[in-house]
């Protein structure tokens, strides 16, 4: 079996522990946590079974509690909760060894008995069977045998101290290759949580198979709430926009958010609803708001252009091509359709659109339009990015939101950002100053918006003045890095004077 090298061995001997329980697959999670890495903190993530694991790249300690695992994992930095590709490769070769093995040939044949009867078996295999099997034997043992065959069947032969060895190495139980760490994935995180003591357990997101409401089951189940400092991050406004008007939700919603030690959100908009189910405001972090991925390299990224919108070619950037319940789809394409005569010559790049209804819906534009539409499902964050200093416009409106990270990508790249007037949003930005607003539902407005961001140079040149102001003030990695791992040190500390 392979073992654990490094996993078990803390970097930091002494310094914090930070546990973070959150989807291993989520480029959300990767940035937050990759924000204190070069920080003296005990990192892990327990990845929620989802299924999901992050690059090979990637390396912060992972527990992977999914039933698949994909071959070629390191295990100095990811320990899973079922057996890996290679331990199953290592239980079949064992396995075939064994067959191999005559020692482990005897004892089947004694478990079994073996008969000798002419019907059963004729009396040229039976010889041949047992000549083969006795010439690996010692002499007491053969004699053994022979005794026991007069008799007319095999019994299990009492062997001495000299086979214990032999037997003990064909017959090792197949726990030792196969057996899961744990009964389920909830019991595996805390047998973690009590073995290895965080100091800090930190859960990304709430419902929608994140990591908070995983881990309050698993805390009451287990009695975990002792074990150190729980901070909850609640993800923009999926967790609680529309749960807190379900009845079914709000006293769980309660609860959760009263248990938690301390509350991040990247809105102000979640803090408010949590005064209103009387979550003391001592749990309520500094930090917020702050970007749930840490933020962005505003450096980096602004460096990447030099050409203000007006200067640019004719792209509009469409970054969520697809349908749910926190974004609608359909009435972007009614509002391209409508507003096409005002924004042509352009060219629309639709991405993340991998429905089967939105590529049958795209077909319905006219050819005209088509034939400027690039449709690509799925593209790389860093070509994304690419895109967005190439684009004049960034469009997304959506329904449910907390403050989207496209809007501060799309800020520190030099696109003009169409977005929906959402509580969340109206904190951080204006209408005209820094955005145009749009409704999601409504393809008039959305037209409108793109009419006149594809028409009025002076509009989208000044707000990357503004926007860039902006988001070095609220978004930036580099100052909330700084924030954050004072902010777990603190946390830390308060836990040890204790």
């Amino acid at each position: 079996m392979r073992a654990n090298n490094l996993f078990d061995i803390d970097p930091f001997p002494g310094k914090p522990k930070i546990l973070f329980i959150g989807l291993a697959e989520s480029s959300h999670t990767h940035s937050w946590i990759n924000l204190i890495d070069d920080a003296e903190f005990n990192i892990r993530l327990f990845a929620i079974p989802t299924g999901g694991y992050p690059s090979e790249k990637w390396d912060i300690r992972t527990y992977l509690s999914g039933q698949w695992y994909p071959s070629g994992l390191d295990p100095n930095y990811r320990k899973c909760l079922y057996p890996t590709p290679e331990e199953h490769e290592e239980y079949k070769k064992y396995q075939e060894k064994k067959l191999q093995n005559p020692f482990f040939r005897l004892q089947t044949l004694f478990n079994q008995g073996f008969p000798i009867h002419p019907s059963q078996d004729s009396m040229v295999k039976l010889f041949v069977k047992l000549f083969i099997f006795m010439a690996f034997l010692p002499v007491s043992l053969a004699s053994k045998c022979r005794r026991k065959i007069i008799k007319g069947h095999f019994h299990k032969p009492r062997l001495d101290a000299t086979h214990t060895d032999a037997f003990q190495e064909i017959n090792k139980p197949i726990e030792e290759f196969l057996s899961p760490k744990a009964s389920s994935a909830e019991a595996w995180l805390a047998k973690t949580i009590q073995e290895w003591q965080p100091d800090i357990i930190h859960t990304l997101g709430l419902y929608d198979n994140q990591g908070g409401l995983f881990y309050y089951k698993v805390r009451k189940q287990y009695n975990l709430e002792k074990n150190g400092r729980w901070v909850l991050q609640l993800r923009g406004g999926s967790d609680l926009t529309l749960r807190r008007h379900d009845p079914q939700f709000i006293q769980e919603i309660s609860e959760i958010l009263n248990e938690c030690d301390h509350l991040i959100s990247d809105n102000i908009i979640n803090i408010e609803f949590a005064k209103e189910v009387e979550v003391s405001e001592k749990k309520f972090s500094p930090l917020t708001p702050v970007p749930g991925t840490g933020g962005i390299a505003v450096d980096e990224l602004a460096s990447t252009f030099t050409l203000l919108p007006s200067q640019r070619e004719r792209i509009i950037l469409w970054p969520k091509t697809y349908e749910c319940p926190w974004s609608k789809a359909l009435p972007v394409f009614e509002a391209i359709n409508i507003a096409w005569n005002q924004i042509q010559p352009c060219t629309i790049y639709m991405t993340a659109g991998d429905q089967e209804e939105i590529s049958m819906w795209l077909r319905t534009l006219p050819d005209e339009i088509l034939k400027n539409c690039q449709f690509q499902p799925r593209i790389p964050h860093s070509e994304l990015l690419s895109l967005m200093t190439r684009a004049r416009v960034l469009l997304a409106p959506s329904l449910v939101d907390g403050i989207p990270n496209t809007l501060y990508e799309a800020m520190a790249c030099g696109a003009f950002p169409i977005v929906s007037p959402l509580e969340t949003i109206n904190t951080v930005v204006n209408d005209e100053t820094n955005v145009l607003f749009a409704r999601n539902l409504y393809p008039h407005e959305i037209a409108a918006a793109l009419s006149r961001a594809m028409q009025d140079d002076s509009l989208v040149d000044q707000a990357v003045k503004n926007n860039l102001e902006l988001v070095y003030r609220i978004a930036d990695r580099k100052k909330i890095a700084q924030k954050i791992t004072a902010y777990y040190n603190n946390i830390a500390e308060t836990l040890n004077s204790r």
